[in-house]
């Protein structure tokens, strides 16, 4: 009989992946499973990591940029509260 691997293969390659890691945590609900999987290639996993890590930069710039402009528009509002004021 083949191994079948259903809904846990490597997104880039098609490899298998391997579970390193099982863990739990309680939520005001009950607990959420997780299970920490990796590429069973390692120089396909090193890629996906480094495109991962690209993309958490890149989220955490546009959050960044999200929070300065918001920023700005409330020193706007003020600055226009104030000039009505007047």
């Amino acid at each position: 009989m083949a191994n079948i691997s259903l809904g846990n293969v490597c997104p880039r390659c098609g490899k298998d992946r391997i579970v390193t890691r099982v863990y739990k945590e309680k939520t005001s609900s009950g607990y959420a499973h997780y299970k920490i999987t990796v590429c069973s290639d390692q120089a396909c996993q090193k890629i996906v990591e480094k495109k991962l890590d690209d993309e958490a930069l890149k989220r955490g710039a546009i959050k960044k940029e999200q929070v300065r402009r918001e920023e700005e528009r409330q020193k706007n509002i003020k600055r226009r509260k104030r000039e009505d004021s007047e």
